[in-house]
């Protein structure tokens, strides 16, 4: 990332929170994208990502406000699934809303992980 961002071959960065390595590298990313200006959308299109991404992105709106050209930031919302977390992700009028839980919302309920765990 530091140097696509750096180039200034990136003009949006669409992380995967999944792929780059956990929280840490995710809180990395944002911060070379903020140094270069680029924004960030954390990639949600799968099971659970929804659910991880809303906090990289409140990470991202209260401790660096980045403000980008097309309105704000913005995050996938992938509309299906949420009713096997135990603190789901939500949507109001266009926008997450904040979690008032502690973690990172992607706490599977006992009962999803028992139906459809793999049997051999």
């Amino acid at each position: 990332f530091k140097q696509f961002l750096s180039s200034g071959a990136m003009q949006v960065c669409q992380i995967d929170a999944c792929r780059v390595g956990g929280v840490n590298e995710n809180l990395a990313i944002i911060l070379l994208a903020a140094k270069a200006g680029v924004p960030v959308i954390p990639h949600a299109g799968g099971c659970g990502l929804s659910e991880a991404v809303q906090h990289l992105a409140m990470f991202d709106y209260v401790a660096l406000g980045q403000d980008v050209e097309f309105g704000g930031r913005l995050i996938e919302w992938a509309d299906h699934l949420h009713e096997h977390f135990a603190a789901p992700a939500s949507i109001v009028n266009g926008s997450y809303v904040t979690p008032t839980q502690p973690g990172a919302s992607t706490e599977m309920l006992a009962s999803s992980v028992e139906e459809y765990r793999h049997r051999p």
